[in-house]
């Protein structure tokens, strides 16, 4: 699994409500293709998270490995209408170095189960001290005509 640095936008609707977080640029977190039949054919996928801190040290670093534990439907929202796409279920507990200590971190994740697009979607990190989720809802992706390939094959 491969997490890139992103930027975020806030934002500030009519109301002066702030809506929820935006992440700007492509996706955050994402599988290679390579990684996807991997996780196709083995059941299983090798999980790396890396951050850094501002002073470009190591901030966060879990490794290890995550398991099939289930295929079904999640409804996101893909170009503003809501969509049924198939996920992949994964669970696992890796190694953590985070804040200065080491952990083991119960690890839950969703893919989308579509080779080209497989956006994780839903992650969930755990351990004694701490928890971290991260979950999308809501997707846009523009394409020809205003169709992405997830309205067009899924």
């Amino acid at each position: 699994m491969l997490y890139t640095e992103y930027g975020k936008t806030p934002l500030v609707g009519a109301s002066g409500q702030t809506p929820a977080e935006v992440i700007v640029g492509a996706t955050a977190f994402s599988l290679s293709s390579e990684q996807f039949a991997q996780l196709k054919r083995d059941n299983r996928l090798m999980y790396h998270f890396v951050q850094l801190v501002p002073s470009g040290g190591l901030g966060i670093d879990k490794s290890g490995e995550l398991r099939v534990t289930g295929r079904r439907t999640a409804t996101l929202i893909v170009n503003d209408k809501p969509m049924a796409l198939p996920v992949i279920e994964l669970t696992g507990t890796v190694k953590a170095w985070n804040g200065g200590r080491w952990s083991d971190d119960d690890i839950t994740s969703v893919v989308v189960d579509d080779e080209r697009f497989p956006l994780l979607v839903d992650l969930r990190s755990r351990n004694d001290l701490s928890e971290f989720r991260l979950e999308y809802e809501k997707i846009t992706y523009p394409g020809a005509a205003g169709q992405s390939g997830l309205e067009e094959g899924v």
